[in-house]
């Protein structure tokens, strides 16, 4: 796991992956850009977009599935924290059911619900509100893995941008007590960059050239 750290949106985000396409035009979070490299609004919403399209699609999965795909990843990938407390419960009671010999069975929506009123906090409600929209049309469980780069590419992005916010605060007030702090967020986006597979093609050939 890695350390908690706030992380700000961002116009230079990129998430990678699934952004925000939903292949039906008619759709209103089908988002265009206007640009070649498109706004932080944009950048917000396709990261938006495949929160929830992810959240969509483990919530059809087994039990087992969702396991599979979860297992290993951080809940804090995820932007929004009732997003977050919606994969938690889901990943919580996923657990459960294959320790009870289920793993084969579809995810049961209210158990769900009902891990997530367990939670004591504001965000409950609004959890409960994005379980609600997983209806299960369109839901492609094959599309989970790719889902997954593309949030954890936008949390990179999304930590790079309030390190480089305060690499910039640090060089304006030149303020020695604030380098430690500075240089110590950094150590944090070699991780997540590992977790991305960003920067890994051709760095050999870089080293060597």
């Amino acid at each position: 796991m890695f350390p908690e750290q706030d992380e700000t949106p961002t116009g230079r985000a990129a998430s990678g992956g699934l952004t925000g396409q939903t292949g039906r035009s008619s759709e209103p979070d089908y988002i265009t850009p206007t640009t070649d490299v498109p706004t932080a609004e944009q950048w917000s919403q396709m990261d938006a977009h495949n929160e929830r399209a992810l959240l969509w699609c483990l919530m059809h999965c087994r039990y087992a599935d969702v396991l599979h795909f979860c297992e290993d990843q951080d809940p804090r990938a995820l932007y929004a924290e009732p997003r977050r407390v919606a994969l938690r419960a889901l990943v919580t009671v996923a657990r459960r059911e294959v320790e009870d010999g289920h793993g084969d069975a579809t995810v049961v929506h209210h158990s769900v619900n009902a891990e997530v009123m367990d939670y004591d906090g504001p965000e409950t409600l609004e959890a409960l509100a994005e379980i609600r929209r997983t209806t299960p049309y369109g839901a492609n469980t094959w599309t989970i893995p790719d889902l997954w780069q593309a949030v954890k590419r936008a949390r990179l992005f999304r930590a790079l941008d309030s390190a480089g916010r305060d690499l910039i605060g640090t060089a304006e007030t030149r303020d020695p007590s604030r380098f430690a702090e500075t240089l110590r967020r950094l150590e944090y986006l070699p991780r997540l960059a590992a977790a991305t597979g960003i920067g890994d093609d051709g760095d050999d050939e870089r080293r060597t050239a």
